[in-house]
């Protein structure tokens, strides 16, 4: 499950706070793994021997995590970190699918009960997760409305699903509508990639706070 290239969190302890960085697999060994050494603000991040860091990766759309110490690390041919190859991986139980506040402008096409399509209508998400998305429009969709949804995702690429409107409202002194919309027929490698896109915006979150 572990492969080279692969990009993940680790997390590590100091002192009462746990601190998240973002990193890459460069190499596996029989006993070790190296990884891309992260930065803080410009500044190389290097521990103690002994250091127990956790790691975290995205594999098929679901959050794997794993323990190993930091041994020492290596300049050349670039700087990394030598970790303890982990024995296993854990799934890590998460809500159904993490929910990232977010603004981003997309397309949308309303789609009525004979096929026709009405649109693109360009809207704004209130959040997104891997099960679906939450937009603001200024007209009011029902229940079981369904729809085309094109995201152009930041760093990700673009990708275009299915969805379903559930619910929504009326904001309170504005003239608009949330509502929340659940992806269907989405492709696996296009849940993974809003995934990946949470998962990197919510380390650069952390990081900031």
């Amino acid at each position: 499950m572990l492969t080279v290239n692969q990009r993940l969190e680790v997390i590590v302890t100091n002192g009462n706070n746990l601190v998240r960085y973002s990193s890459i697999i460069e190499e596996l060994t029989d006993e070790h793994m190296y990884l891309a050494m992260p930065m803080d603000k410009g500044v190389p991040v290097l521990l103690l021997p002994g250091t127990v860091v956790r790691g975290r990766l995205i594999v098929n759309s679901t959050v794997w995590e794993f323990t190993g110490k930091y041994i020492d690390k290596v300049a050349m041919p670039l700087p990394m970190w030598i970790i303890e190859k982990p024995t296993e991986l854990r799934k890590v139980q998460l809500r159904n699918h993490v929910r990232l506040k977010t603004m981003l402008t997309i397309k949308i096409k309303l789609i009525d009960d004979e096929g026709n399509e009405d649109g693109p209508l360009e809207v704004t998400t209130k959040d997104i997760s891997g099960g679906g998305v939450c937009i603001i429009t200024r007209q009011e969709l029902l229940p079981n409305t369904k729809l085309t949804i094109a995201i152009d995702l930041p760093d990700f690429g673009y990708i275009e699903t299915g969805g379903v409107v559930l619910r929504g409202a009326k904001l309170p002194d504005l003239d608009v509508y949330w509502n929340a919309v659940k992806f269907s027929d989405i492709k696996e490698r296009d849940r993974e990639l809003i995934i990946k896109y949470i998962f990197k915006r919510l380390t650069q979150q952390r990081r900031l706070d």
